[in-house]
């Protein structure tokens, strides 16, 4: 063994505030990259086909952590205190080999079964869709294990790098195939080519810091025993996020499904600012946790619930406000109809925000099992709730039900969160930064801001709006104002 093999691996010094400064900004660059590839594929493909696409990509979400078998789950949770370098390079490997396995199996499943799946989509090229959705779960299963490293050791720079890679490189390839006559396919395609390249670069890059290792089944116990009883909530959270657009299909067929499928998108913009905290968010306070700090955790998650509600609710008021607008500019009109359902969804995925923070009290407790029960019980309530409203209400119904199911996971995840030590959550402050927002949505419908230029001046007088009745309202505090402050000029 060599020395290099056998040096500690030391633990990142970069400061928590930068990396979700930089984090953000990253997740800005993101947007842009759906903002880009939503005109490509809505104006170039029919609508019932932008129908298909979104229901390939939401059954790929489903089985992406299946195939994972629960280990992604468990190196986010152990990666983070890792510090022997071979015992590193076992771990990664194994994680990596095992995952591989799995999803190549699947992989081999699907490709065997292309012709009677492809038929299902109702598409021409149906059969060929569904063998690059098969290789796409292998490609993209070995991509998740190598960024998982980088977000595990908190090396935001690595991971955001090849984030942003795979995002414009997939938008590249897929207009170039696009836009070449290839349609659907190319949207499949395009991704596909890019996912395999990301994942060799990836994996090239973990090798020259740890070194190769030879996987070791038998260090994988900790492991599943963390993230097997996980693995069903993770199809329960599939069915929470994407049952929806298959059950409205069903009932209603695919081009209600593209409508609401761009406006879910949009509504899924909320969450541009717990994304970052969330990236430094598990394996800072799992260090703090496991360094023996549990009220730090508790401190680091609350701060972090506040700053992400204090940011999100006035994203949900202007996108609910400027919404119809902005989809004008960037796709054809059929789609616009979709914006009704940004409030309704934006708010649930805020609420489903604050819910994973409970989790996260619950992950560092090893207290996660009562979780699938819990996700169990929702995805039964979103199913249920999803057919009746539906039925009554179109997709504004699937909205609806969207809205109340993750209302009702937050209320079971607090009280799961609430038998131990957790964090508080001033419900005054939010609800007077709720007021805030919805006076600042207030100023923007008076205005009603249209064009890019009307547009792009709105953004900062609704901040400055919002942040004006906040100070009014006093629904900031000293060391909120003092973590803004710092934002800005690390920004």
């Amino acid at each position: 063994m060599t020395a290099a093999a056998d040096r500690p691996i030391e633990p990142s010094s970069a400061s928590g505030s930068g990396q979700v400064v930089l984090s953000f900004w990253v997740g800005l660059l993101l947007l842009g990259r759906g903002l880009v590839l939503l005109p490509i594929l809505t104006k170039n493909i029919a609508l019932p086909a932008y129908g298909s696409w979104a229901q390939i990509t939401a059954g790929l979400g489903l089985l992406l952590p299946l195939v994972a078998l629960g280990l992604d789950n468990g190196a986010a949770r152990m990666w983070p205190s890792a510090r022997e370098r071979r015992a590193a390079a076992t771990s990664f490997f194994s994680v990596a080999a095992l995952v591989a396995a799995s999803s190549a199996l699947v992989a081999l499943v699907g490709w065997g079964l292309a012709r009677p799946l492809g038929e299902l989509t109702a598409d021409p090229d149906g059969e060929t869709l569904v063998r690059l959705a098969s290789l796409s779960v292998l490609l993209a299963s070995v991509q998740r294990v190598a960024l998982l490293w980088f977000r595990a050791r908190r090396n935001v720079t690595m991971y955001s790098g090849l984030q942003l890679a795979d995002a414009y490189l997939s938008v590249g390839a897929t207009a170039l195939l696009v836009l070449g006559g290839l349609g659907l396919v190319g949207a499949l395609a395009g991704p596909l080519i890019v996912e395999g390249v990301i994942a060799a670069v990836g994996l090239s890059v973990v090798i020259g810091r740890i070194g190769l290792g030879r996987p070791d089944l038998g260090s994988l116990r900790p492991y599943f025993a963390f993230g097997l009883p996980l693995l069903p909530t993770g199809i329960f959270l599939w069915v929470l996020n994407a049952a929806d657009r298959f059950i409205l299909g069903a009932i209603d067929g695919l081009a209600p499904v593209g409508v609401y499928s761009v406006g879910y998108q949009w509504s899924y913009y909320v969450t541009l600012f717990f994304t970052p905290i969330f990236l430094i968010l598990t394996p800072r306070t799992a260090e703090l946790w496991d360094g023996g700090q549990a009220s730090e955790a508790m401190r680091v998650i609350q701060r972090a619930t506040r700053g992400g509600i204090m940011l999100t609710l006035p994203t949900i008021a202007g996108l609910t406000v400027l919404g119809p607008a902005l989809l004008d500019l960037f796709i054809t009109p059929e789609y616009v109809a979709g914006a009704v359902v940004i409030p309704l969804v934006g708010l649930g995925y805020m609420l489903f925000m604050v819910s994973a923070m409970n989790e996260t009290v619950l992950n560092l407790r090893l207290q996660n099992r009562p979780l699938v029960v819990v996700y169990l019980l929702a995805a039964i309530l979103n199913v249920v709730l999803t057919f009746v409203l539906v039925d009554a209400a179109g997709f504004v119904g699937a909205a609806a039900a969207t809205l109340a199911t993750f209302a009702a996971l937050l209320a079971m995840t607090t009280a799961l969160a609430r038998r131990g030590p957790t964090f508080d959550l001033d419900l005054g402050l939010v609800a007077r930064q709720a007021v805030a927002a919805a006076a600042m949505g207030g100023v923007l419908w008076r205005i009603s801001p249209t064009g890019p230029l009307g547009l792009i001046l709105a953004v900062p007088l609704g901040a400055a709006a919002y942040f004006a009745m906040l100070l009014l309202l006093r629904g900031i505090d000293a060391a909120d104002i003092r973590a803004v402050r710092s934002a800005i000029v690390r920004a």
